[in-house]
């Protein structure tokens, strides 16, 4: 299908106010797609949806032109950066940086065009696949603490414009949340917005604490000044509000004389995660079937040995699993890789393999050896042992 111009624009417009939830309202009515979405709502599920359905698969290589796409999209409209911010992020310059910006939009077009159908409404329960629904949610893991700085990292020229202090106070080790990465990025950001809105020269805070399985998070600032000016087109507070919806939390705005707060508790992973490395898909189909024995492991897998680091920088599991006999870039390479990467070095690393090089393995920095083939009660009481004695990254 061609798409027309004017089709072309109102994608853009929409990707560049994805999280304006009354700009989405109005923008779902437009005479280009009118009748076509029931809310804006709807509007932003379905454009979170095409966004995540261009991810490629992870044994697409990373350079791959389609990673370019899905870059540019995740990191411009997702997490908010700046075209320059997005440029740099992706080590190209400005004029490459639009071509490929305008490539992204083109292909969320194309999907989203070809998905709603040009004269057809959308059919909402046909396309609940391509929203971010609870099930799907609740399979994502990710990190808070990462999140939480690298948006504070995007504020950074405001709070020095407002003279704004933040103060961050973290357990050392927070488990990981079971959230949807895209949509809690952007309910951070709106909470930060309504953290340091109205407010100059003061210290703000923000905390996490872990309360009953959850992940508490507070945001406290003092009383906002007195006929402070206002966008009447930005409420951070209701943006928040409508993305903790999509995450199934709410949020609390509570005050006083002293201050203001704003808290919300996200849900947490309990089990501990197990990054399997390893080409053989049987091999990581045996090793699901035995962590389900137990509610203690869940299984992250990569058979690509060429994504393996990337895919551990960003999981940072509490324990790798790792094959030693695999094409391109064997087990001894990637082990000696991780023992010397400063973000994961610290991860331990089981070698497992039909060869029995217990000695070389321990040398090259692996915390225990597991020869093939072994029962699931040797993996579990392994993985108990060898993790109980680590204090992961996170």
């Amino acid at each position: 299908m061609s798409l027309q111009p004017e089709q072309i624009a109102w994608t853009r417009n929409a990707l560049e106010r994805l999280f304006d939830l009354a700009f989405l309202r109005r923008h779902a009515h437009d005479a280009c797609v009118a009748g076509r979405f029931p809310d804006g709502h709807v509007l932003q599920e379905l454009l979170l949806g095409v966004v995540k359905q261009l991810k490629p698969p992870l044994n697409v290589p990373a350079g791959a032109p389609v990673w370019r796409v899905y870059n540019v999209l995740n990191l411009r409209y997702v997490q908010g950066l700046s075209q320059a911010e997005t440029a740099a992020q992706l080590n190209i310059g400005p004029r490459q940086m639009r071509r490929e910006q305008q490539r992204a939009i083109q292909a969320v077009a194309d999907l989203l065009f070809d998905e709603i159908g040009i004269d057809e409404p959308i059919n909402l329960d046909a396309d609940a696949s391509l929203g971010l629904g609870a099930s799907e949610q609740a399979g994502e893991f990710t990190h808070l603490d990462d999140l939480l700085r690298s948006t504070l990292g995007l504020f950074e020229s405001l709070l020095e414009q407002q003279g704004l202090h933040v103060t961050v106070a973290t357990p050392p080790s927070l488990p990981a949340v079971r959230a949807n990465q895209m949509v809690l990025r952007q309910l951070l950001v709106s909470a930060v917005s309504w953290l340091i809105r109205d407010v100059k020269d003061v210290t703000v805070t923000i905390t996490a604490v872990i309360e009953r399985g959850r992940i508490a998070v507070s945001m406290w600032k003092p009383p906002p000044e007195v006929g402070s000016p206002r966008d009447p087109a930005y409420d951070a507070l209701s943006t928040a509000q409508q993305l903790a919806e999509l995450l199934g939390v709410e949020i609390e705005r509570l005050g006083d004389a002293g201050g203001v707060r704003l808290q919300f508790h996200l849900p947490t992973n309990e089990a501990q995660c197990v990054l399997m490395i390893d080409d053989n898909p049987h091999a990581i189909q045996l090793v699901q079937r035995y962590l389900q024995q137990s509610t203690d492991f869940y299984l992250i897998p990569v058979s690509n040995p060429r994504e393996a680091l990337r895919q551990v920088v960003a999981v940072r599991p509490d324990c790798i699993l790792l094959d030693v006999m695999m094409p391109e870039r064997d087990g001894w390479e990637l082990l000696t890789l991780f023992r010397t990467h400063p973000e994961v070095a610290s991860i331990p690393v089981i070698v497992s393999s039909v060869l029995k090089e217990d000695e070389l393995a321990r040398s090259l920095g692996a915390a225990a050896v597991l020869i093939k083939p072994y029962r699931a009660e040797q993996l579990l009481a392994l993985l108990r042992s060898v993790i109980g004695q680590s204090t992961p990254v996170r």
